[in-house]
């Protein structure tokens, strides 16, 4: 059978999607598949599952997904008002804020932070606690843009990326 080959080529069309990155949370059924005596093998059957699943795709709706980060902040806290006013600017969530533990004058911001807005955070940081502030982050999940006009313009340069290429 040719099942594996199938497969194998519907794996390989999720590593680079229409938009040319991979493509996770689906699900792929073979409802129906024919073998001819002469023309059928396993490579026939590779391609077959590569091109169906890139026309499939390519019919849908994308979802672009991004990365989350939980974050944590640790500044004094003068400016804690303009850490918040930094965090929600950059599409941030505050989580949770608490005094510093035996720091006096020092609190402890959580949030959570689309991974594109950590880029530049930390000159942001030392700009606004005059070099006393600092952070620390780590990947929490991957979520759905969730700004439509952004991500509707993401998704219209990487096809158009993806058709000239």
């Amino acid at each position: 059978t040719y099942i594996p080959s199938v497969e194998k080529g519907c794996k390989e069309s999720m590593q680079k999607g229409p938009l040319g990155f991979p493509v996770t949370d689906i699900q792929v059924t073979l409802k129906d598949g024919k073998t001819h005596d002469v023309d059928s093998n396993s490579n026939s059957f590779l391609i077959a599952g590569v091109k169906a699943l890139r026309e499939t795709l390519e019919n849908c709706k994308p979802i672009l997904l991004e990365p989350y980060h939980k974050v944590k902040f640790l500044v004094p806290s003068k400016v804690i008002n303009n850490i918040y006013t930094l965090v929600t600017s950059k599409r941030g969530m505050i989580k949770d804020t608490q005094q510093k533990e035996g720091w006096s004058g020092y609190e402890v911001l959580e949030a959570e932070m689309p991974g594109c807005e950590l880029f530049d955070l930390i000159i942001d940081i030392k700009s606004l606690t005059e070099g006393l502030g600092s952070f620390e982050h780590e990947f929490e999940r991957m979520q759905t843009v969730q700004n439509k006009e952004l991500s509707n313009s993401l998704i219209s340069k990487f096809s158009s990326k993806e058709e000239a290429s």
